[in-house]
């Protein structure tokens, strides 16, 4: 009984209202005051979003599409609804339009469903005499500026109620709009500059082949996931066998997603916008179905018509994280071979000057950037410092400088904007979302019509932008007498950045995700260091070596867990010392040499079926060697007792002659190691056994020598002994000379000699 009197005393007030020239507020103040009071908020609008919610009974007001904005003189303000109603005989639809917004606080209280000042009633129209298209949506026209409508000359926001009701009582939640209007005033005032920023495109799938050869199959490669990637990863982490980039549905829509719906909008609608693709992502349409190669020539398309391409890396990583793991150096190379490879499907590369970043971005990371050139960065408002009280009573639609980064400008993104481009709302609330999304933004421009002001409006992480939102959006943008559309580039080059004072406004980074570093890249140096050593033997081009660069470059993305990413490294190590254990040396032979000259015969072995590029390096201390050409390649001595052979082994087996000297016969040990070509890292080793029985001609002249003077020596040693014999007496000893003679002297008493006692030979003692 209430409800129903209630809701006839507010026909009443608004109808008395119409013929009333001021805007009173007292119909603001009753419903405020008593709606509330008997529980029937719900009546007076939608949730906060401003999404109209079914009733009970099930009669509802949706939009599902009208015109986006009106300019000056007469026109056809025009509402496509969708209307359920459980007594369409009955019920009627009535529109009311109320006066201009101010200021964007009252455009989010209005957007609510709440009332504000009135200004004008529509009358009540039955849906039987509403027209209805074929797709079954009703179109209501509101007449602006005609002799049967309305008059408006006040550039400004309406909002706009579209009201189902039976017998004078409101069915449903009111349909909460907005009526742009741009009057003649408006054509002298400088547009909003508005970004719109995409760092990704929608999900893809693409096969390992496309990816120079995954140790795990199919791996989905999809963009904004709670994996915390700056450029893509897949729902799960996991494989999804059979599936195909560019395909599939919005969830629970039925509405196509992927890069060939993606592509075909950005190619139809002539509107800048900024946004960001991968190599592997345009790889997989390049290999892909007929309507996934016309998907790329769409996206070149729409790069050759204006549209601004952010910088990415070869394959989706996450930068702070890598910066978090000691691999900063890593992010030019990324970027630059994703470069190349971007700018070879779209017709030119990305710049390295803009960068967006959806998760925040931390100094670290931003001093990497500016290495590599990068003075402008678009981040979410959260991932920046507050601004000063000055700043906060309207919109901040500029840019400041950011603290400790040298010329580097940075950008906030609008944080009610961007959340919108992220929406989970049903698909039938899009064309509202989006008609919203585009009042707000004229919104902004209203606030201070007469400055140049630009927002960013960049695509939360982790959510794909609905497609039939985007377009609308876009859509609305074209030849928008209030918002223009640029790219982010041209948004920070045309929006004069924000001052405090007379210097520029200075924000700090606020870390909004701790960067966390990469895991399981324990054994990464270790396994880089194997695939440089096989790119030295087997080149650096050839094929074997270039998958597993790319499998050990694919293996920091950021769609791989821990174990994922440690055993594809694992992987690629032991695929590579297996290539280069291929090449050996012979082991524990034994060479015999007969001469002081001769040759030493090496076998080198090689199962590889490509050329392997080698030195070969021998030493020993009891060994020269001499310089030799093979067909090979070349050996030259090296210092003292050492030889390097630079060599190119094509066949299974390579026999070289190695011309040695030995300086004495003997055994000696011949070391051998075989090495990359540069020498840095050895493939494998070897020892020889050298057993010399020559003898140098040197050698055998002083043995020939010795020999002489031994047998002179002898001679003359035994022709001076048999003369001592005769001249010492046999037996005869002096004391303290040391000497004896033994036997009979001549002239011995003893033995009758008559010369007895007569010394004729003197023998000289110790003391003489």
């Amino acid at each position: 009984m209430n409800y129903h009197f209630l809701r006839r005393c507010h026909r009443g007030a608004l109808a008395s209202q119409r013929a009333r020239p001021a805007r009173p507020a007292a119909l603001v103040v009753l419903t405020s005051l008593l709606l509330p009071a008997i529980g029937t908020a719900g009546l007076m609008g939608p949730a906060a979003a401003g999404q109209p919610n079914p009733t009970p009974g099930g009669d509802n007001v949706t939009l599902l599409g009208g015109t986006h904005w009106l300019g000056p003189g007469p026109g056809t303000y025009r509402l496509r609804l969708g209307l359920h109603a459980s007594h369409p005989a009955e019920e009627t639809v009535t529109p009311i339009l109320y006066g201009p917004l101010s200021s964007r606080s009252q455009f989010d209280i209005a957007r609510t469903g709440e009332e504000v000042d009135f200004l004008y009633q529509g009358p009540s129209i039955p849906l039987a005499k509403l027209h209805r298209d074929k797709a079954g949506g009703y179109d209501l026209d509101l007449a602006v500026n005609r002799p049967d409508g309305l008059s408006l000359s006040r550039t400004g926001i309406y909002p706009v109620q579209v009201l189902l009701e039976d017998a004078g009582v409101r069915t449903a939640p009111p349909l909460t709009t907005f009526l742009v209007y741009a009057g003649t005033d408006a054509a002298s005032f400088p547009r909003l500059r508005l970004a719109l920023v995409l760092p990704s495109l929608d999900e893809v799938t693409a096969t390992a082949s496309s990816l120079g050869g995954s140790a795990f199959g199919q791996t989905t490669l999809g963009v904004n996931h709670p994996s915390g990637a700056s450029r893509g990863a897949p729902g799960a982490g996991a494989p999804v066998p059979g599936a195909q980039p560019g395909t599939g549905a919005q969830p629970g829509t039925g509405e196509p997603t992927g890069l060939v719906a993606d592509a075909a909008m950005l190619a139809s609608q002539p509107v800048p916008v900024t946004f960001g693709i991968g190599a592997a992502e345009l790889n997989a349409l390049a290999s892909g179905t007929a309507a996934q190669r016309m998907a790329l020539v769409r996206l070149r398309a729409a790069v050759a018509g204006g549209d601004e391409l952010l910088p990415s890396t070869s394959v989706p990583v996450d930068l702070p994280s890598l910066v978090a793991s000691g691999l900063g150096r890593d992010i030019d190379g990324l970027v630059a071979e994703g470069a190349a490879q971007v700018g070879q499907f779209l017709g030119q590369p990305p710049s390295n000057k803009t960068w967006a970043f959806p998760d925040g971005v931390d100094s670290q990371t931003v001093e990497e950037l500016q290495g590599m050139g990068a003075t402008q960065l678009a981040l979410p408002g959260a991932a920046l410092s507050g601004l000063p009280p000055a700043f906060q009573n309207l919109t901040f639609a500029r840019p400041a400088r950011l603290r400790n980064a040298g010329p580097v400008e940075v950008y906030g993104a609008d944080p009610a904007l961007s959340a919108e481009l992220g929406t989970s709302a049903p698909r039938a609330q899009w064309p509202l979302l989006a008609q919203q999304f585009l009042a707000e933004a004229a919104m902004i421009d209203l606030e201070q019509p007469s400055d140049i002001r630009g927002v960013v409006v960049m695509a939360p992480a982790h959510h794909a932008v609905p497609l039939s939102f985007l377009r609308r959006v876009l859509s609305g943008l074209r030849d928008n007498p209030l918002v223009q559309a640029v790219t982010l580039d041209d948004a920070f080059d045309h929006v004069p950045p924000a001052l405090s004072g007379t210097t520029p406004l200075v924000r700090d980074l606020v870390t909004v995700r701790p960067a966390r570093p990469l895991a399981g890249i324990s054994q990464l140096g270790t396994a880089r260091g194997a695939v440089a050593a096989a790119g030295q033997v087997f080149g650096s081009r050839s094929p074997f070596v270039r998958q597993l660069s790319v499998r050990l470059t694919q293996s920091l993305a950021s769609y791989y867990s821990a174990a994922q990413r440690a055993g594809l490294i694992a992987q690629v190590f032991g695929e590579a010392r297996s290539q280069l254990a291929k090449l050996r040396l012979p082991a524990g032979a034994t060479v015999t040499l007969t001469s002081l000259q001769g040759s030493v015969p090496l076998t080198l072995l090689s199962s590889s079926s490509a050329p392997a590029r080698v030195r070969l390096v021998m030493s020993s201390e009891q060994l020269s060697f001499q310089a030799k050409r093979f067909s090979e390649g070349p050996c030259r001595p090296v210092g003292f007792g050492s030889e390097q052979c630079q060599l190119t082994l094509v066949r299974p087996t390579t026999v070289l002659e190695i011309p040695i000297s030995v300086r004495t016969p003997g055994v000696f040990q011949l070391s051998m190691r075989l090495l990359t070509a540069d020498g840095r890292s050895q493939i494998t080793a070897s020892t020889e056994t050298v057993r010399s029985t020559a003898f140098p001609d040197v050698g055998i002249v002083l043995i020939i020598g010795a020999a002489l003077f031994l047998a002179v020596w002898w001679a003359r040693n035994a022709r001076h002994g048999r003369r001592a014999k005769r001249l010492v007496p046999a037996g005869q000893e002096y004391e303290g000379s040391g000497y004896e003679i033994r036997g009979t002297a001549a002239g011995d008493p003893a033995a009758g000699d008559p010369g007895a006692g007569d010394p004729t030979v003197p023998i000289r003692g110790d003391g003489q």
